[in-house]
């Protein structure tokens, strides 16, 4: 009796823990990102990102379309979307606006769903350090403080770093700019000038045409290397001056991670 009452008591755990299928997206190829993500005040849906045909489709999380068909204000071969909110930029919730930024981070422009132009600035970047060697230094262009929502652009040629207030609080990225996971890892941290600099790799074996650029500060192109052929870990040497320097890993004309690395004497 005490086997048979415990075959009845776990029947119906592994029962439950039955793994099912709940939605299929049937998507017309292969370069287009779901993401799940919060509008703003709780509000969460499915996006879709086509960057073949540079649109964008967002679904309710019971997959019943939500606003579909949407195009790109700039076509997504050179751009990336960084965020997604209802009421971030225009305070109007009856809307939807979606950043975009160029594939050398130096335009902030935003957009509602129709195509109107909400904001834009070009030739800033937007301060950011995803991926940092350490977490307490990690940096985004758009933060929550106790003083409101903020958004914050650096000139790229200039000494000037300037502070916007914006309407809501920040919800969730859509892409952070496709920095995920530890794609590429950069070491040692600091480097010593004239050193090996070490780059180890990891993206998917369908992955194409992946690059990797290393900029200064002043979003100045240092190199620009294919890394197809390269395999999973290669070393570089650069005789650059110390200071702070970002990398950009791309497949194709997606941005896959950014991150930071130090140069030092």
């Amino acid at each position: 009796m005490k086997k048979l009452f415990a075959l009845l008591l776990f029947c119906p755990f592994f029962s439950n823990a039955q793994i099912s299928l709940a939605h299929t997206f049937n998507f017309s190829n292969n370069q287009t990102n779901l993401l799940y993500i919060d509008l703003g005040d709780g509000d969460f849906k499915y996006v879709a990102v086509d960057y073949v045909n540079s649109k964008i489709n967002i679904y309710n999380t019971d997959f019943t379309p939500y606003l579909t068909n949407i195009t790109t204000a700039l076509p997504m071969t050179s751009h990336e979307i960084a965020y997604i909110s209802k009421k971030l930029f225009d305070c109007d919730s009856t809307t939807i606006e979606y950043v975009l930024v160029d594939n050398d981070f130096t335009e902030f422009r935003v957009f509602n769903t129709s195509g109107a132009p909400v904001f834009s600035r070009v030739n800033v970047i937007a301060p950011f350090c995803y991926g940092c060697y350490n977490a307490s230094l990690e940096r985004k262009p758009i933060v929550n403080t106790a003083e409101g929502t903020k958004l914050i652009l650096s000139d790229v040629n200039g000494f000037n770093t300037y502070v916007y207030n914006l309407c809501g609080t920040l919800p969730l990225q859509v892409t952070d700019f496709e920095e995920t996971g530890n794609m590429l890892t950069v070491y040692p941290v600091p480097a010593s000038a004239n050193s090996d600099l070490n780059f180890k790799v990891d993206l998917p074996e369908t992955s194409r045409n992946n690059s990797i650029e290393i900029y200064d500060m002043g979003m100045k192109l240092i190199d620009k290397f294919n890394i197809d052929q390269l395999g999973k870990s290669f070393t570089k040497q650069y005789d650059i001056a110390t200071g702070n320097y970002f990398y950009v890993l791309r497949s194709g004309s997606r941005v896959m991670k950014t991150g930071k690395f130090i140069i030092s004497r």
